[in-house]
């Protein structure tokens, strides 16, 4: 949205008996990809729960950036089209008749969640363990 991304951080929840080889992976991925990136990972988190408290493990990401040119000439086409008076542009200031881009599904976190939680059992044999990257 026109922030340059300036660092990130990774909190780890790992189930109880999970391999240090496995978690060492993860680890690794996140390390080559945030390089590559020219991100780094300035801080993070790491909690273990029970065996079968969850599926291996979770992470959580979170991000910081800092403002650039771009998020200006990207509010500069918002006002074109109506009035706008934020210094950012965020889900809470969206309005009917806006344009969206999306990187990934819409609504499928959301659906996996409820689902779940639910019981409506939309269950797959198969798993993604960890990042091969």
């Amino acid at each position: 949205m026109g922030a340059k991304p300036v660092a990130l951080s990774a909190g780890f929840i790992v189930e109880e008996g999970l391999s240090i080889e496995v978690f060492e992976k993860i680890v690794n991925s996140m390390s080559n990809v945030a390089k590559d990136a020219g991100v780094p990972i300035i801080t993070g988190d790491t909690k273990v729960v029970e065996k079968g408290a969850i599926q291996e493990f979770m992470i959580n990401t979170s991000g910081i950036g800092k403002r650039t040119s771009l998020l200006d000439k990207n509010i500069e086409i918002v006002k074109k089209y109506r009035r706008f008076n934020s210094r950012w542009l965020l889900d809470s200031n969206l309005k009917a008749g806006d344009k969206i881009i999306l990187s990934g599904n819409i609504g499928e976190h959301g659906i996996t969640l409820m689902s779940f939680r639910e019981g409506y059992g939309f269950e797959t044999k198969n798993k993604i363990r960890y990042c091969t990257s």
